[in-house]
């Protein structure tokens, strides 16, 4: 697993996007 200081802030950013669009997922499957 990396550190979020090896990774560039745009990736940084995408990554919390889509992690955040699969835990939207996520509670609307639960829900």
């Amino acid at each position: 697993m990396r550190t979020t200081l090896d990774l560039p802030i745009d990736l940084l950013d995408e990554a919390m996007k889509t992690t955040h669009i699969k835990t939207k997922t996520k509670v609307i499957i639960i829900a």
